[in-house]
């Protein structure tokens, strides 16, 4: 990390704060930086990198867009728990046909995640399905509570794809999973909302059951009967508007 950037810079061709945003990230990478680690300060970082304070806070700022970090005013910056996951990378907030983006991103995920299910059922650690247990009964009191329980579905599927061991499925979930979010106006608009809701209670329970049984065919089922009637109340929907 004592490489004079300023030498570099004419040849790259990129601005010098975007070079040193891409040092403080191989910073975190190389010194292993988890959630909450703090970096060095703003003056040690501009000692350690050669350059002046207001690149390294342009290059901050760039990082926490990128929400490769969090700035907390008064403590310092801080790494946040996933390094450069963007909630929304596809900005999927600004379709405005929200049926058609939900029904799509559910026939997205049914090409995906049965397969993901399968993996997890055959790779789950006891402590994930510990994990995977108590992120479903989450979801069970919020449905008995008639409380939203959209982010805590999100995150049962999150745990799903963590279980596979994959490092790449728990990156590519949440993106996808943003359904989720789409789906809990619309079902909750339809007549049959309430059997929406216990046939998540089911089907979840069927899903949890079968990777804890490390039964690869029973969760790649499971998970598929779960979108499958989650994708038939975006149809319906679609019928009836």
């Amino acid at each position: 990390m004592d490489i004079n950037l300023l030498d570099n810079v004419k040849e790259s061709g990129q601005p010098l704060a975007g070079q040193v945003a891409e040092r403080i990230s191989q910073l975190i990478i190389d010194q292993h930086l988890t959630v909450n680690d703090k970096l060095p300060n703003e003056f040690e970082l501009a000692k350690q990198l050669n350059v002046g304070r207001g690149t390294i806070r342009e290059a901050i700022k760039q990082l926490a867009a990128k929400n490769v970090v969090v700035i907390k005013r008064g403590l310092g910056t801080f790494v946040t728990k996933e390094p450069g996951v963007v909630k929304d990378p596809f900005g999927f907030a600004f379709i405005s046909d929200s049926n058609k983006l939900a029904s799509d991103l559910l026939e997205t995920r049914l090409l995906i995640e049965p397969w993901a299910a399968g993996l997890a059922a055959e790779y789950a650690t006891d402590q994930d399905i510990l994990r995977l247990r108590k992120a479903n009964s989450i979801i069970n009191e919020k449905i008995r509570k008639k409380e939203d329980y959209g982010e805590a579905d999100e995150q049962f599927h999150v745990i799903i794809s963590s279980c596979t061991q994959n490092l790449v499925l728990p990156k590519i979930i949440p993106v996808i999973v943003f359904s989720i979010h789409q789906l809990m106006p619309i079902n909750s608009s339809l007549e049959s909302f309430n059997l929406i809701q216990k046939n998540t209670m089911e089907t979840h329970r069927e899903i949890v059951e079968a990777i804890a049984a490390h039964d690869s065919q029973a969760a790649k089922e499971a998970m598929y009967r779960h979108l499958s009637i989650n994708l038939d109340g975006v149809h319906k929907k679609s019928d009836l508007s």
